[in-house]
């Protein structure tokens, strides 16, 4: 058997039977609120997973999914925290800018943060949790092969040489 690559599915909407029935279908294990790990043959890419998982969302329904980098070397940062309607996330918003350039993909409880920082994952989820008012906080590393869907439209991370530049491609 070939390699294997990993990926982080989350999802944020009204989670509908379609969609569990689909992540079970390519055997993604939760590990998180509305989030799954999912390992796949080395030649899939995260565009590939998101343009069959897209099928089963609801219109309101918001996707991402990146491949898992595990180095301190990583390209981003994936944070995903409970999501309450009760609670102030925005302390938490401005404490992800210390670790590095938060991308704007219009999520609620999920955000990817271009890394400036080779500190240990658990090290910044830990300094991350004090400002964060939910009980519960995801913090990951991604490589650059990451994918979003939101309001009935696809975004691409395109690779940049460039460290403060970051590109998307709609599909």
């Amino acid at each position: 058997m070939g390699k294997m690559k990993q990926f982080q599915i989350c999802y944020e909407g009204e989670l509908s039977i379609e969609l569990v029935e689909a992540l079970r279908k390519v055997e993604a294990q939760p590990n998180f609120e509305n989030s799954w790990e999912l390992e796949v043959p080395s030649r899939r890419h995260s565009v590939i997973l998101l343009r069959y998982l897209r099928r089963f969302l609801p219109p309101d329904g918001r996707l991402l999914v990146g491949r898992l980098h595990h180095a301190r070397n990583r390209d981003f940062l994936l944070v995903r925290h409970s999501a309450s309607s009760a609670s102030d996330y925005s302390r938490l918003q401005v404490a992800l800018g210390a670790f590095g350039a938060p991308l704007d993909i219009g999520f609620d409880a999920t955000h990817v943060i271009r890394a400036d920082t080779e500190q240990d994952v658990r090290m910044i989820g830990e300094a991350l949790s004090e400002f964060c008012p939910g009980e519960s906080l995801m913090v990951t590393g991604l490589n650059y092969d990451f994918a979003t869907w939101r309001l009935g439209a696809g975004r691409m991370m395109m690779p940049s040489d460039s460290t403060s530049v970051t590109a998307f491609r709609s599909f």
